[in-house]
């Protein structure tokens, strides 16, 4: 038996999937094509049986092990994504701890202070500075004030 180049767009037809145009194309290609009018025929005597066929009950339950299913699988996806950003994070403190262990080995970048007495302010380090007498005496006073018994955390 021949076919037609032509029956996808019947399928398409008979499901109502066309655009008006393409529809009034096909049915006056319908109308001229014996075989293709014999397909359509075809397609709605299936569809026919397919509606009046009896629908089977569900079984008892299945819609809720499907839904549990459903709710677990969720739950497993959220677990992955928990576990996935639980890594990143161990990674990022993993890398800080690297580079905070390394700034105390001495490997921290050298900054550049323009007086002796604001390394000492920052370092809290006075008697390591090499100051005059009045800078001491300030760096010491900004190291009082900054005392966690000063109120300062």
């Amino acid at each position: 038996m021949a076919s037609c180049s032509r029956e996808r767009e019947l399928e398409a037809y008979h499901d109502g999937q066309l655009e008006r145009e393409a529809r009034r194309d096909i049915e006056c290609h319908i109308e001229r094509c014996p075989h293709c009018a014999r397909e359509l025929a075809q397609l709605r005597r299936l569809s026919g049986v397919i509606k009046a066929a009896p629908m089977p009950a569900m079984p008892a339950g299945t819609l809720d092990l499907l839904y549990g299913r459903l709710d677990a699988a969720r739950q497993q996806d959220v677990l992955r994504l928990g576990e996935l950003l639980a890594a990143a994070a161990l990674v990022i403190c993993l890398a800080s701890l690297a580079a905070l262990w390394g700034m105390g080995r001495g490997n921290a970048p050298e900054v550049a202070f323009g007086q002796e007495w604001e390394r000492a302010a920052v370092t809290l380090r006075v008697e390591d500075a090499a100051l005059d007498e009045p800078e001491i005496q300030l760096a010491q006073g900004l190291f009082t004030s900054l005392r966690p018994e000063n109120g300062n955390e």
